[in-house]
């Protein structure tokens, strides 16, 4: 009974966060730069980046008030191309110096040919 009732419990935590997770930005799950530049491009969207850290403060803050946001998904996933980068972890390092980021949050807007 004990683990009926458990196994419930789990299942509808489950559901529910996957049900929230829709309902703002769905950020894309590739993390090659390269394949979202070639995405945007073939879909004639801007690639919307949130460059953040772990360590970043208003960047959680953005995560949780704003991204999550039914509005702003309905939006943002009509619209562009959605993407969150580590600009500490994997490809980040390279956008960082590449758009000479030097402040957190920074969000960037940009076209099918990576400028």
């Amino acid at each position: 009974m004990k683990r009926c009732m458990l196994l419930n419990v789990l299942l509808w935590v489950l559901g529910v966060s996957a049900f929230a997770q829709t309902q703002g930005i769905a950020f894309e799950t590739s993390k090659s730069w390269k394949k979202v530049v070639e995405k945007a491009r073939e879909e004639g969207k801007l690639i919307f980046v949130d460059c953040y850290t772990e360590w970043c403060q208003p960047c959680k803050q953005m995560e949780q008030q704003v991204f999550l946001s039914e509005k702003v998904g309905k939006f943002y996933n009509e619209h562009f191309i959605n993407v969150e980068m580590d600009m500490e972890k994997g490809e980040g390092p390279v956008i960082l110096n590449t758009y000479k980021i030097n402040a957190f949050p920074t969000l960037l807007f940009v076209n099918g040919e990576g400028g």
